[in-house]
């Protein structure tokens, strides 16, 4: 009788062990999400959060603070945060990257700007070119045709360009588009120096420098891109 005891402690036991190994193992799923390229309702929100506090931007993503960290360039770029999500293509993994804007000091975040998708390369001398070739494959068929023209010192992309990347003739490359009446994406490779990355960068200038101005943190006459009759 004894033994059978033991014998059923032990079972139960290791239920209960393997029990909480699989807790362990979804929570720990549960704390990254797939997301996707933001169009449409998700560029709307996106835009509808530009120039506001942290809280609500992060009520627009779903998200919480516990489900934010400092990337190592939060140092030199106060207010950068990266998220638990990531879009998942087939050649590459792209994390989700917020920045709100703070004063000098960094003692006071007031206005989210920026919101990025980034890859960086898991070991040392992988190649770039590939992924960010598909990548830019994808961003034509979400965006259709760039319009470069949106910062002067960017020209559209063509064959020659993704050939000195890949022979080493060239170290970067970008192209933009304006996805939306406010949004301008800018994709970015960058094959040299200590953060070697492929970036996707959507920015709102006019949205950002027009809701500084309304909630008193810019001076109107700071502002030349500032919208009027728009909140």
């Amino acid at each position: 009788m004894k033994k059978n005891t033991r014998k059923n402690l032990r079972q139960l036991l290791t239920l209960c062990l393997c029990g909480l190994l699989l807790l362990l193992a979804t929570g720990c799923q549960a704390q990254e999400a797939d997301i996707s390229l933001p169009a449409g309702e998700e560029l709307e929100a996106l835009e509808s959060a530009v120039g506001y506090e942290l809280d609500t931007l992060l009520d627009t993503l779903g998200l919480s603070e516990e489900d934010l960290t400092e990337p190592d360039l939060a140092d030199l770029v106060p207010g950068l945060r990266d998220t638990n999500r990531y879009v998942e293509l087939d050649t590459i993994r792209l994390r989700e990257r917020i920045q709100i804007n703070s004063d000098p000091a960094g003692t006071e975040y007031y206005g989210f700007s920026q919101y990025y998708l980034l890859y960086y390369p898991e070991k040392e001398g992988e190649d770039l070119v590939a992924p960010a070739r598909a990548l830019y494959d994808t961003l034509l068929e979400t965006y259709g045709t760039p319009q470069s023209s949106i910062q002067d010192n960017m020209e559209p992309v063509t064959e020659e360009d993704w050939e000195k990347l890949s022979s080493g003739d060239e170290t970067n490359l970008g192209d933009s588009w304006q996805v939306d009446e406010y949004t301008v994406l800018y994709f970015y490779v960058l094959l040299d120096g200590p953060y070697r990355r492929i970036e996707l960068m959507y920015d709102w200038p006019e949205l950002y420098q027009t809701r500084m101005v309304n909630q008193g943190y810019l001076a109107r006459e700071d502002a030349p891109l500032y919208l009027e009759g728009v909140e």
